[in-house]
């Protein structure tokens, strides 16, 4: 787990303020926000107690305070100047971690991973993928959110360092 590169994706700085500026507002991010929340609450069997989530490349932290409500959060971001925002915009709550990286100590630790807008910044999405994967328990999930359709792949695409879009075929292997 600790081999794997967290330095071979990113997304510009002017887009992670964006963000943080347009979070609560922008239908974008309600939207999304519902839906995930959505499929979390219908498809995570909570037996009643907190649940181990794992925010993965949490951007502005958009999702935080949502995944909050279903348990323990631990939020990776890379980009430093955004992840010590959310450390300070997050310090009072007790249930969310800003962390370095997940680790070793993460292995088989979590019932919840989210990875919303991500893979498609990672060069080798398969190597992601099966690096989180190690950090589920064995009833652990991955809920990952993705832009669609290759035929759609611009120039927006890659002002914002994607490799590539997916469809239900590619999504599924």
């Amino acid at each position: 787990i600790d081999n794997f590169n967290f330095k071979r994706f990113f997304m510009e700085p002017k887009v992670y303020l964006r963000h943080i500026e347009n979070e609560e507002a922008h239908w974008w991010f309600k939207a999304r926000r519902e839906i995930i929340y959505s499929i979390i609450k219908k498809n995570i069997n909570f037996e009643n107690k907190k649940i181990n989530i794992l925010d993965f490349g949490a951007g502005s932290g958009t999702n935080i305070s949502m995944l909050n409500k279903f348990g323990y959060v631990h939020v990776y971001e890379k980009d430093e100047k955004t992840s010590s925002f959310l450390k300070e915009k997050f310090k009072k709550y007790e249930n969310i971690k800003i962390i370095q990286k997940p680790n070793n100590n993460n292995k088989n630790f979590f019932d919840l991973i989210l990875i919303a807008d991500v893979i498609e910044h990672v060069e080798n999405d398969e190597a992601i993928l099966q690096y989180l994967s190690e950090l589920l328990n064995k009833n652990g999930q991955i809920l990952i959110t993705v832009p669609a359709f290759n035929f759609l792949f611009s120039s927006k695409d890659k002002v914002l360092h994607h490799y590539r879009r997916y469809t239900k075929k590619k999504y599924k292997k």
